[in-house]
């Protein structure tokens, strides 16, 4: 789970995002990055913010302890999740990849 680390705050993830998309989710894992499918265009922070809903929905945590805190302007963006059970995410997001991989 290159793509995921555990930090003091909660978890830090790695993502490559594929905006426009005819689907919308996790796709998988892509080298050392989850791979994650949106609708929204890549501007005005439009991704950034479906990203951030969609993870918010798929982790089951509220948007606010989401944050994008590189990448803005590129598809590879690094994540943090603060203020949640870091280890109930990592096993919700470990469980994901491995239902995609089916």
């Amino acid at each position: 789970m290159k793509y995921l680390s555990i930090i003091p705050e909660g978890i830090r993830i790695a993502v490559r995002v594929v905006p426009k998309s005819s689907r919308r989710g996790i796709v998988g894992v892509v080298g050392e990055r989850l791979k994650v499918a949106l609708h929204a265009a890549p501007e005005k922070g439009k991704a950034n913010r479906e990203l951030l809903e969609l993870l918010a929905e798929t982790l089951d945590c509220p948007a606010r302890c989401l944050s994008v805190v590189a990448g803005h302007t590129s598809r590879d963006k690094t994540l943090e999740v603060h203020g949640a059970d870091s280890r109930r995410l990592a096993a919700t997001l470990t469980a994901l990849i491995k239902d995609t991989d089916s």
